[in-house]
């Protein structure tokens, strides 16, 4: 190694101890400029010092100008997928079978991360023309568009030492009738809502169901009278007119006796 290489690979590593005591897990090339710069490293050698904190695997590039430390830097707990996925897109909320996962309505661990930002929000280059997916230390990140009027039923929790944005029960338990594929398949989906019947909001996943509009609706209804739900607390959607059929299972085939109640095809 030249002895311009060995300079450059011993400023990255003073830049990524002084950005690791500063807290940044996760950092920009702006603030690895305006770190350097407090500790005597010229933004000319910034660029090369992170590529070379790369080739040690001491950061990882989660998109372009965009880094993260690694474990061997971070004394307390490491940067986890859910903070990555925050990082990636604005607005983000981890959605979908991840949020399955972390309101225990499945057993099975998805090794992939499922995450909602609005329609319209720029996307990274990464993440464009592969459904909005794309790996990062070999984990896949989906990206799932939504309206902006459709982003809602959101809350907050701390994962670590950093705060996660995540889909509330109500809305999770929504997502998977929408979005069977993205949840496991739909028998999953039933399964779930058997799980978790009883400690979701009647109320709440109703008003949510109206919002998301009347397929939702009617899937929605369809599920909470397989459960035993009375249909006087299901009357909100009950009144709701019901124009022809819709598949029950959104991801599944056109086939299954067709349900005049609720207007869906039972296709599963």
């Amino acid at each position: 190694m030249s002895i311009q290489k060995i300079r450059n690979t011993t400023l990255g590593v003073t830049l990524a101890k002084s950005l690791a005591e500063r807290g940044y897990r996760i950092f920009d090339i702006e603030i690895a400029k305006e770190v350097g710069s407090s500790i005597g490293i010229k933004e000319a050698y910034i660029k090369e010092c992170l590529f070379h904190l790369k080739q040690v695997e001491w950061i990882t590039p989660l998109k372009r100008g965009l880094y993260a430390l690694t474990p061997v830097l971070l004394s307390g707990n490491s940067i986890s997928e859910y903070e990555i996925a925050m990082a990636i897109v604005s607005p983000a909320a981890i959605c979908c079978w991840s949020a399955f996962h972390f309101h225990q309505l499945t057993q099975q661990i998805p090794h992939q991360v499922f995450v909602m930002t609005v329609t319209g929000e720029k996307i990274p280059r990464a993440f464009v023309g592969k459904q909005n997916a794309g790996l990062i230390s070999g984990i896949p990140y989906h990206l799932l568009n939504v309206k902006k009027e459709h982003f809602f039923g959101i809350q907050k929790i701390w994962n670590g030492e950093a705060e996660i944005h995540i889909t509330d029960l109500e809305r999770t338990l929504l997502d998977g009738i929408t979005k069977p594929k993205y949840c496991g398949g739909f028998a999953e989906v039933l399964e779930a809502f058997t799980i978790a019947n009883g400690r979701f909001s009647l109320e709440k996943i109703i008003d949510y169901s109206s919002r998301l509009g009347n397929s939702a609706e009617r899937r929605l209804g369809w599920v909470l009278d397989s459960l035993g739900v009375s249909n006087e607390l299901i009357l909100p959607i009950l009144k709701k007119s019901n124009r022809g059929y819709i598949k029950l299972n959104a991801s599944g085939e056109k086939k299954g006796k067709f349900n005049k109640k609720w207007g869906v095809r039972e296709n599963i």
